[in-house]
């Protein structure tokens, strides 16, 4: 019992770990970006810090949101920059939103300070920026500090901004390269015209339509316009997620064959000392097939309740984990500062359910050692 108890306790443990691990990763992913990215087809091939930029359109946009199971549209653009507070330097590619950014997804990383205020009729003198910058910088909300531009022709320009705020998504890429500002100044900087835009950032109510959703979009643009989901936009940290769900049905299926080999070896032994007793019985005229049901269901008691101390450890320590955080993770490797728990139900019970059925069908075949033994031997057995 403690040794199936053990073995569903791991696969319990790998599930929900692993499922909180890829869900909290992906959603900051998506809380900084969107899902998907509207932007020139150069732009979104290659991946540039700077947009060549298009005309927004306010029909588009109509177009876009009225899809089904679109929740949200934001334009944006990004400029590489460099900050300055006193003699230090440090490298920035700024996002610039507009009133229309959803700070919703993005205040779960702001640490300090607050949104960026748009009331600044020319453009917002603020700047929301990492607490990796801030610290390097000696910032704090509140301080100001010169923003330098390099233009076309090797002019440069700056400007002095404020800190509104500043955040920690916890993705070292991301906390190390980008700040926020207002998208006016970008386009002052670039001389582009008031309605010139990088690209829009689209939220989807259910990411499983994602690529659905994406195609859709896609057909609605002109040309020279493209879409593309953050997945396959940003693939380094996907491809890395997708690798550590594998590893979870990996993990699921050796604990799986750890728990069949250990009832198919309980259940040997179970008939072995039992020899003379099945000896008795086959003497006194019971068919074996009576007599393999005593086994088989003693055999199944045995992992019933093994399962069910399982999923009381495995499900515990996970809650236990969920409400306390006692595993501690290193940040700039793993994106989260501790191990995240995320209860996927359906996939609980299909694991729970798919190891009954297969502990139960594996104990079928050894239970037929009773037909082997005859009487007068197994009453000798010694």
């Amino acid at each position: 019992m403690a040794a199936t108890g053990i073995s569903v306790a791991a696969m319990l443990i790998t599930l929900c770990l692993v499922n909180g691990f890829q869900e909290t990763v992906s959603q900051k992913v998506f809380s900084f970006w969107g899902h998907i990215h509207v932007q020139s087809y150069s732009q979104s091939q290659a991946q540039m810090t700077e947009e060549e930029g298009f005309s927004a359109s306010s029909d588009l946009e109509q177009q876009i949101k009225s899809i089904p199971g679109i929740r949200h549209l934001q334009p944006f653009a990004t400029k590489s920059a460099i900050l300055k507070k006193d003699e230090t330097f440090s490298g920035v590619v700024l996002k610039g939103i507009d009133t229309s950014f959803d700070w919703s997804h993005f205040n779960t990383f702001l640490e300090k300070g607050n949104a960026i205020d748009f009331k600044d009729t020319a453009y917002s003198r603020q700047i929301v920026m990492s607490r990796k910058m801030a610290d390097e910088l000696k910032l704090n909300a509140g301080d100001s500090l010169l923003l330098y531009f390099l233009r076309d022709g090797g002019n440069i320009q700056y400007r002095r901004i404020k800190v509104a705020g500043i955040f920690k998504t916890g993705i070292e890429e991301y906390d190390q390269s980008f700040a926020l500002t207002d998208i006016r100044l970008l386009r002052k900087m670039n001389l582009w015209d008031g309605n010139r835009i990088g690209g829009y950032e689209v939220w989807v109510d259910d990411l499983k339509k994602m690529d659905t959703i994406n195609k859709q979009i896609f057909k609605l643009l002109p040309d020279g316009l493209n879409s593309m989901t953050i997945r396959r936009q940003y693939p380094n940290i996907f491809d890395w997620l997708d690798v550590q769900h594998q590893t979870k049905w990996i993990v699921i299926a050796v604990m799986a064959i750890v728990a069949i080999i250990n009832l198919i070896t309980c259940l040997l032994i179970l008939v072995l000392e039992r020899t003379r007793m099945v000896g008795l019985l086959q003497s006194l005229g019971s068919a074996n097939a009576s007599i393999r049901k005593i086994f088989l269901w003693y055999a199944s008691y045995i992992s019933l309740v093994g399962i069910g101390i399982g999923v009381v450890l495995g499900l515990g320590l996970c809650a236990a984990e969920a409400w306390f955080h006692f595993l501690h993770m290193d940040e700039a490797t793993y994106y989260v500062s501790y191990a995240p728990v995320s209860f996927n139900w359906f996939q609980i019970g299909l694991v729970l359910a798919g190891t009954v059925t297969v502990c139960f069908l594996a104990l079928i075949l050894p239970s037929y050692l009773v037909s082997r033994i005859t009487p007068v031997k197994a009453l000798r057995f010694q």
